[in-house]
């Protein structure tokens, strides 16, 4: 859940520009009714919103109507976390759009199945949808509308950018995208747009930690915010999740629960679970950082229930592609009914030998978390001690002559180890080499040079080892710690994240986390 962002500016994007073209009575009440239930109703009462769009549907006298009814329809039922229904009327629209030639609708739905499969991890087929839209959009003569698809495309180009960690390169497609709609005439969708790529510039800004560049892009989109609507819609929604985070890395804490607490009030009425995820995340992040472990254990209980509940429909999605591949695979030939019935064998032969396997690794696991507890009596020997996937480090200054520095010098280095070990400074998030060199007052060569010659280890191996050694000790003298989350323990002991805590507990005991607290419990209940 690297960008919890979704397309909606796909979807809004032909609104008011319509009304504009098209002033008649009919059409502004249609207009009317859409937008309302797209920026209000939709962000308060979903089943309404739906009842109301499916409505404007069977009512819907052009092609266009339609198909903006069930672009409506599948934007409510993506808020609502139903994205096999939500691509179904997308795809309707789809053929109702390529049937009546209506280009500006094929770029933009187009651009929605895109940002559908990126939201999905499906980066490659979201990029098959984006290419479509781009080749749609060249057949749109309109240049208002085809400079405000083109804005949107930079939009999506930057979304994945973001998913991908590239985020100097999303900075600059938003302000592409910025430039694009700066270009339409003045209207409320233009309003939208801007406000909508202020608040991704500063989505840009803070993942790159740059907080003051940030908050000055987050503020700007919510004063272009005010001037679209009074009421609670997802875009402020993302902006004010935003400078909660902003607030929150500045250790602004009152600004911070502020901005969060509105992000969450408007997360609970909008659907979308990957934006209620994030806010539950940075809700969790402001208690553990004010000491309510209590409310951070609720919050972080939540987010990891929807981040849950977000893999199981994506894979419940992937499933339903799956059985209906299988179901046409059926109407084909004998021979290729044989097949998948040997890939049915197959998969049970696969199954029974990784039942066989996870016995063994079961009895690997006892065994080796037998011979941890031993190793544990003696914390000093496993702080010298090689990880298990480290190679040897090889010492060339095997003579006097070869020495890298004085005995003396190595000696002292050694007991301010021995004191640096004996405290907890090694528990400081994104500890470095040259910091613990600069407070040593030693220079980096000798300080590496020490730990790697008697710590068996390079720098980050050893400050690995001691960050888990320190939580085994927690886990077994406080039973308390045996009912955290894998995520407070990492953060607990110094790592940034829970998978980097994960590789290096498995890299130090031969065990995953969850293998050794499940049969240190066992020990405990005597089982």
């Amino acid at each position: 859940m690297k960008n919890p962002r979704i397309g909606l500016a796909f979807l809004l994007g032909p609104l008011v520009f319509f009304a504009q073209t098209d002033r008649s009575a009919d059409k502004k009440a249609f207009d009317s009714i859409f937008y309302h239930t797209y920026m209000v109703t939709a962000t308060t009462d979903l089943d309404k919103a739906l009842r109301v769009a499916d409505s404007l549907y069977k009512t819907s006298k052009t092609d266009v109507r339609k198909v903006r009814s069930l672009m409506l329809i599948s934007d409510i039922y993506h808020r609502k976390a139903n994205r096999d229904s939500s691509i179904h009327y997308a795809r309707i629209a789809e053929d109702i759009a390529n049937d009546a030639n209506i280009h500006d609708w094929q770029a933009r739905i187009s651009g929605v199945l895109s940002t559908q499969y990126r939201n999905m991890g499906l980066l490659n087929q979201g990029r098959v949808y984006l290419e479509r839209g781009l080749e749609a959009s060249k057949k749109i003569e309109d240049v208002n509308m085809a400079n405000q698809f083109k804005g949107q495309v930079y939009q999506e180009k930057g979304y994945y950018a973001l998913n991908e960690e590239q985020f100097e390169k999303a900075i600059g497609y938003f302000a592409t995208a910025q430039t694009f709609f700066k270009s339409l005439p003045q209207s409320l969708t233009r309003t939208v747009f801007l406000s909508q790529t202020e608040e991704q510039l500063g989505a840009g800004y803070l993942k790159l930690k740059k907080l003051d560049s940030a908050q000055y892009h987050y503020d700007k989109g919510l004063d272009l915010a005010k001037g679209t609507t009074d009421d609670k819609t997802v875009f402020k929604g993302f902006i004010y999740l935003g400078l909660g985070e902003v607030h929150l890395a500045k250790k602004n804490y009152q600004e911070a629960i502020g901005y969060l607490d509105k992000a969450q009030d408007i997360s609970n009425s909008a659907g979308l679970p990957d934006f209620k995820a994030n806010v539950y995340k940075n809700l969790a992040q402001y208690y553990k950082a004010v000491g309510d472990i209590d409310r951070y254990t609720q919050y972080n209980d939540q987010y990891l229930k929807v981040v849950e509940s977000s893999v199981k429909n994506n894979q419940h999605y992937a499933d339903n592609v799956v059985t209906k591949t299988e179901h046409k695979l059926e109407t084909v030939t004998l021979s290729r009914k044989m097949i998948s019935i040997s890939a049915l064998i197959l998969v049970a032969i696969l199954l029974l030998g990784s039942s066989l396997f996870l016995k063994r690794r079961r009895r690997k696991d006892q065994q080796r978390f037998r011979e941890l507890l031993t190793e544990l009596k003696s914390p000093n020997d496993l702080i010298t001690k090689r990880p298990v996937d480290s190679p040897p480090i090889s010492s060339k200054d095997t003579t006097p002559q070869d020495r890298l520095m004085p005995e003396g010098t190595e000696t002292a280095l050694l007991e301010q180890l021995s004191t640096f070990e004996q405290g907890k400074q090694y528990l400081r998030p994104n500890l470095t080499l040259p910091q613990l060199a600069v407070e040593f007052q030693v220079n980096i060569k000798y300080l590496s040079y020490v730990i790697n010659n008697h710590k068996g280890s390079d720098f980050n191996n050893y400050i690995n080892r001691l960050r888990i050694l320190h939580i085994l000790k927690q886990l077994r003298e406080h039973p308390a710690y045996l009912n955290y989350k894998i995520s407070y323990l990492s953060s607990e002991c110094g790592f940034s994240s829970h998978s980097k805590f994960t590789a290096a507990f498995k890299n130090v005991t031969g065990l995953t986390p969850s293998s050794f607290t499940d049969q240190l419990r066992k020990e405990q209940n005597g089982q």
